[in-house]
């Protein structure tokens, strides 16, 4: 992250802040790190026991391995439970209040998108470029954020899922979580599925970018250009899909098919469950189409907010270099304050350098020296933890998450960014550290999707078990352990990759 977005994230969690003295998100070189211990010291002072703990959150953040001793903060009880009650009950009216606005953002979100952009192109003083900044821009970020962070959890879905694969086993429960769609389309299904409206002519391209433009690998990074912004990209879009003859529609609903299969099979196992579990199922899918609604508004905000910073560094004459101070410094910078310019050169060195490092490990425990790990011919993906024996690894076997259901065999090619993915051929097994929305449109191409970060709720397993593309994810080592051109065996439904030899 740059300097300015990891500081905007930096003031949302100041705003969410659960636990007294403690912040969720931590920063590495740039990169964003949630802090578990946080997590499972405090539902330990809720009465949890470790591993029950580590259990509710694997379905989000993934398995944590048995190996690694998560620190336990020592909270005074009493004194934790008494600030938690007052933080959530504050917690409890910021999700009700984001209920009764939730609708209304959603609907004038794209009015307000599109209106603020013309404002910014007509701003030209540093007087107009303050007040969109302080009376439009920046407060719309937050209320979206906090309808976004209180409108539609997947704690449901989660607790779901689980229950569903104790009862009928993994396979069957995550085709039954396969059709989050249900009689809508999840929105980050859109810019895949609208490509083809593109090319059949029922939807324009300059409708596309408006509708679509803003979603990308990296949406809440303001320092790149987002697709809208690039003249090349929808062309490119519909070259890449007229060359591979992909048909994302056909796949979404040959795997609507199966799913209704596997809602017929889990009826004839659990005949007195079918009520209970249409009922789950219809809940899951609209706390899932609303999950994905607001998240797709809330990127719309940041696309706006580049826009915004773009025209201040235009007006102000310093250029991108505005990416490189902190948000609080935005509104001082406009109002004379130059005090933070001689520090701006130095953060741009450490971003830049930064941008090269590979992806670091899911897990963090102790004192991290990127460099360090990146030498390490023993580095994993999975976790870091200098104190940790490193448990046995089968030679031809990874093991993850089961993300969505399906075996198939065929060749890995391994991609470290999305960057390169031009060169990733439909009928390859794509394996990756970690995808997210930008990913998409490549998706139709897998045969199958490997991944070494996410979980079952992660982006990837979503979006395969949508379009019935097998998945494995969560392996922590399939990026290290692989290679392009290995010929591998992919169980989607029991999370296990075979490397043939």
């Amino acid at each position: 992250m740059s300097p300015f977005t990891w500081s905007l994230l930096h003031e949302m969690d100041l705003e969410c802040q659960k636990v007294p003295g403690y912040l969720m998100f931590g920063n590495i070189c740039g990169r964003t790190y949630s802090n578990i211990s946080i997590m499972l010291s405090s539902l330990k002072v809720l009465g949890y026991s470790v591993p029950k703990a580590k259990e509710l959150i694997s379905d989000i953040f993934g398995y944590i391995p048995d190996n690694i001793e998560v620190p336990i903060y020592p909270f005074r009880t009493s004194q934790l439970i008494k600030e938690m009650f007052q933080r959530a009950k504050k917690s409890l009216k910021r999700r009700k209040d984001s209920k009764k606005q939730k609708d209304y953002y959603l609907e004038y979100t794209p009015v307000w998108y599109v209106k603020t952009l013309e404002s910014i192109e007509g701003a030209n003083t540093k007087e107009d470029l303050l007040k969109l900044w302080a009376s439009d821009v920046r407060p719309f970020l937050s209320a979206l954020w906090n309808i976004w962070f209180g409108g539609a959890g997947s704690a449901t879905l989660a607790t779901l899922r689980k229950k569903l694969a104790k009862m009928a086993g993994e396979e069957l429960a995550n085709l039954l979580c396969s059709n989050f769609s249900s009689e809508q389309t999840l929105a980050s299904m859109k810019p895949l599925l609208a490509i083809e409206q593109v090319i059949d002519g029922s939807l324009t391209r300059k409708k596309y970018l408006e509708l679509y433009g803003h979603r990308s690998p990296h949406e809440f990074e303001v320092y790149y250009e987002y697709p809208a912004d690039d003249p090349a990209f929808i062309n490119d879009q519909i070259k890449e899909y007229k060359n591979a003859n992909l048909k994302p529609t056909e796949l979404l609903k040959r795997q609507q098919s199966e799913f209704m299969k596997g809602k017929r099979l889990f009826i004839q196992k659990f005949p007195a469950k079918q009520k209970w579990m249409e009922k789950k199922l219809e809940i899951i899918s609209k706390d899932a189409n609303t999950r994905e609604s607001l998240r797709n508004e809330f990127v719309k905000v940041f696309r706006v907010m580049r826009h915004l910073l773009l025209k201040i560094g235009s007006v102000t004459g310093i250029g991108d270099d505005i990416f490189m101070m902190y948000c609080f410094e935005v509104p001082k910078f406009l109002q004379g304050d130059i005090e933070m310019l001689d520090k701006l050169s130095k953060r741009r060195k450490n971003f830049e350098e930064y941008q090269k490092m590979p992806f670091f490990p899911q897990l963090i425990r102790g004192r991290f020296n990127p460099k360090e790990w990146i030498n390490s011919k023993d580095k994993r993906q999975d976790y870091y933890d200098p104190n940790a024996q490193a448990p046995p690894i089968d030679k031809n076997a990874i093991k993850g998450f089961a993300g969505a259901p399906g075996t198939i065999e065929g060749k890995v090619h391994i991609l470290h960014s999305f960057d390169e993915a031009k060169d990733f051929q439909k009928g390859e097994i794509l394996v990756t550290t970690v995808t997210n929305i930008g990913w998409t449109p490549l998706f139709p191409k897998a045969a199958a999707i490997i991944t070494d970060l996410g979980a079952p709720l992660s982006h990837a397993a979503i979006v395969a078990r949508e379009l019935g593309i097998p998945a494995v994810v969560g392996c922590g080592i399939a990026t290290t352990k692989l290679k392009t051109g290995d010929s591998v065996i992919v169980n989607g439904s029991i999370g296990v990759v075979t490397k043939k030899s």
